[in-house]
């Protein structure tokens, strides 16, 4: 299972890819997102399940892509981190400018 928080467009850029390249099917993504109309959009569009609860999408995944604004990253790993096992979960992270440091310290 892969998830997603962030469902704005880079994630949604990366659904789109994922699903059309079968790499994954919609049953195996699920998406968080702050915006209920978004996340209403990606599951008419993609079929995909959604949430807007950050740590169902942890539970449920083991990668896990973090796709949110810079600015507000640290406060979404801050509320995710005690569910992130770095043994069972691969962790990505398309946030322009966030060092590994930064993100492996948070």
């Amino acid at each position: 299972m892969i998830g997603f928080i962030g469902g704005g467009n880079m994630g949604e850029a990366i659904i789109r890819g994922l699903i059309q390249s079968k790499v994954y099917s919609p049953d195996k993504i699920t998406v968080s997102d702050v915006s209920k109309e978004r996340l209403e959009f990606l599951k008419n569009s993609y079929n995909v399940d959604i949430t807007h609860v950050n740590k169902n999408v942890v539970k449920k995944s083991d990668i896990l892509l973090i796709a949110v604004k810079p600015q507000i990253i640290e406060k979404v790993l801050g509320d995710i981190k005690e569910l992130i096992d770095k043994n069972n979960h691969v962790v990505v992270s398309i946030a322009a400018g966030v060092s590994v440091g930064k993100l492996e310290g948070i």
